[in-house]
């Protein structure tokens, strides 16, 4: 009677357990998305106090506006919406995009703008806006990687083009 009795209790208790396994792994889990910022400053001279990326997008459309990161070897710091990276130096940083604004991602924008800092003269300016629904994924949330990088030669011309480039990975 004992064995069956403790026998008994533990199918239960695998039984449960299974079930509970089975429930959680088939709870809709939330897909967020991000925007990433990946600037490069590696190779070039014109820029000679680094690149400052900046993202605008609309209010609300960020998860984590507290994102702030202080001086590190390879940024001047990084901020809610911004990095700035260090000659010589390469660095991403991934913003996480609100469910509010990948559910309407379609008839969304956002704006990438790349400055070339300069240590003696005005740093020089390149811009793109890109679609936002351009970048939805199958789970239905804006997903990409932004990169910023100097691909002009000119050391007195530092906007576009053939100033920073603002791309994306062509699928």
């Amino acid at each position: 009677m004992r064995l069956s009795r403790k026998l008994g209790k533990g199918l239960l208790m695998v039984t449960l357990v299974s079930m509970l396994a089975g429930l959680l792994t088939a709870c809709p889990q939330v897909v967020v998305g991000s925007i990433q910022l990946a600037v490069d400053a590696t190779r070039t001279d014109r820029c000679d106090d680094g690149i400052k990326a900046v993202l605008e997008i609309k209010e609300g459309a960020l998860a984590d506006i507290d994102h702030t990161v202080p001086e590190t070897d390879l940024i001047y710091g990084a901020g809610n919406y911004w990095v700035w990276v260090k000659p010589g130096k390469y660095y991403d940083i991934s913003f996480q995009t609100t469910r509010a604004f990948d559910q309407n991602a379609r008839n969304e924008t956002f704006t990438v703008k790349a400055y070339c800092m300069r240590k003696n003269a005005d740093p020089g300016l390149s811009e793109r806006t890109f679609d936002a629904g351009m970048f939805l994924i199958e789970a239905g949330v804006v997903a990409t990687e932004i990169k910023v990088s100097d691909t002009g030669t000119d050391p007195d011309y530092t906007v576009t083009s053939p100033g920073l480039t603002i791309d994306y990975p062509h699928p």
